[in-house]
């Protein structure tokens, strides 16, 4: 087991997103905020296969245009969760697997704070992976796979959802009465 204790110029998680062996053919991830693409273009690019399970909301904890990007690949399915996700763990089928703090954002990988461990496959024992296994299997039964489809529909309702706050504020700023 590997402590990731990240702070000031020590990044082990980017690091670790970056280095990820070229045996690696499938990862399983939840993370619940995604703003920025390290994963997902890397598992685009060595043609990894990726079941990413991530919060979708009007807040964009998961950002549109990751999402949508990631949607056309053939090799990532995204599942969006809209509330009660707060998951972070990464599974690199037959590497190990990281639970920890992280987000998939820039701060987290650069920037934050932040506390995690990656146990490696083989220190893995039977009752892990089964656990494991069992909670991408609650996942994957409780979710279905983002479509190009939903992703433009989230897209128009986090646009209709900037504009309602808007006008909300707007009305709230004149005393509560709108034009």
């Amino acid at each position: 087991m590997k402590l990731y204790l990240d702070y000031k110029t020590t990044r082990r998680f980017a690091i670790l997103l970056k280095y990820i062996p070229d045996t690696v053919k499938e990862i399983s991830a939840s993370v619940a905020f995604t703003q920025d693409d390290t994963l997902m273009k890397l598992c685009d690019k060595k043609k990894i296969h990726l079941d990413w399970w991530g919060l979708f909301n009007a807040d964009i904890s998961s950002k549109i245009e990751i999402v949508k990007e990631a949607i056309k690949s053939p090799y990532i399915k995204f599942y969006p969760f809209a509330e009660l996700f707060h998951s972070k763990l990464i599974w690199f089928h037959g590497y190990g697997v990281y639970i920890g703090s992280h987000n998939l954002t820039q701060n987290a990988m650069y920037h934050n704070v932040e506390t995690g461990v990656f146990i490696p496959e083989n220190e893995l024992t039977e009752e892990h992976k089964t656990e494991i296994e069992q909670y991408f299997s609650f996942l994957s039964d409780n979710s279905i796979p983002a479509t190009i489809e939903d992703a433009e529909l989230m897209e128009k309702y986090i646009q209709e959802t900037k504009i309602e706050n808007e006008r909300r504020k707007n009305r709230q700023g004149n005393g509560g009465y709108g034009k």
